[in-house]
């Protein structure tokens, strides 16, 4: 999902096509997950591999989680705390929509 003008980005719908947004990314795409609660996957597509920091610092982390918080049921909450790391430091587990993440990056929206 993208328009002109913003982020290049998709969210899955169930846990079958998170599993498959997490294997048709790259490397150097990035994967959001609401922490500790099941939601869905949010991939941001980073086809120029930013690296983690300058994106948190050009507002597009913040803005990707906004965007995934937006479409969970926890979009009337304050703090909620989602985590993302690159795409290659995630694990998809046997069960469709399971990852391992090893040392994610947290923010709160």
């Amino acid at each position: 999902m993208s328009s002109p003008n913003q982020e290049p980005y998709q969210i899955g719908r169930s846990a079958i096509e998170n599993t498959e947004l997490v294997f048709r990314a790259s490397d150097m795409d990035v994967w959001f997950h609401i922490h500790e609660v099941p939601s869905a996957h949010l991939i941001y597509y980073n086809p120029e591999a930013t690296d983690l920091r300058t994106l948190r610092k050009k507002g597009v982390i913040y803005k990707m989680a906004l965007e995934l918080k937006k479409s969970s049921k926890y979009h009337k909450c304050n703090n909620i705390e989602v985590i993302y790391d690159y795409i290659k430091n995630i694990t998809p587990l046997t069960k469709p929509g399971l990852v391992q993440c090893n040392n994610p990056k947290i923010i709160k929206c």
